[in-house]
């Protein structure tokens, strides 16, 4: 017996308030499809178009208080430009922990509410960089 999938169709607004609560929809640029299932219920995925400052390297060399200094200014810059939030990500270790209380304290908001991966899908092969024609002269 062959099963026919449904065609992705856009999110109903009776949907979208059933996960407006915990998909912080608030700021980002959004798509929320939906895939309805044969029982009856509905799959529903949010799609963001979204600002991420990641990674965040700092050497080991720079303090918290010159961290904080830093993070600020860039704060300033993001604002300046227009951007209203951004996403940042926090390794799960002593430090990380460290950091993300530090953020909190400074304004910034949990975006989920345990750890997670954070994965990413290519869908299209990047152009292989040309080599600067200086490389390309040594070479011969």
């Amino acid at each position: 017996m062959s099963r026919q999938m449904n065609d992705l169709r856009a999110a109903t607004p009776e949907e979208i308030a059933s996960i407006a609560n915990h998909s912080d929809l608030g700021f980002c640029e959004h798509q929320i499809m939906a895939l309805d299932n044969a029982n009856g219920t509905v799959n529903l995925f949010v799609l963001k178009k979204e600002w991420v400052l990641d990674p965040i390297w700092f050497d080991a060399s720079v303090g918290k208080n010159m961290r904080s200094m830093i993070l600020w200014m860039l704060n300033n810059v993001i604002k300046g430009m227009g951007i209203p939030c951004y996403y940042f990500g926090v390794h799960d270790d002593e430090e990380g922990r460290a950091f993300k209380d530090s953020m909190i304290h400074h304004g910034a908001e949990l975006a989920t509410p345990v750890p997670e991966w954070k994965l990413k899908k290519v869908l299209v092969d990047q152009p292989k960089k040309k080599e600067p024609e200086k490389a390309q002269e040594a070479k011969a």
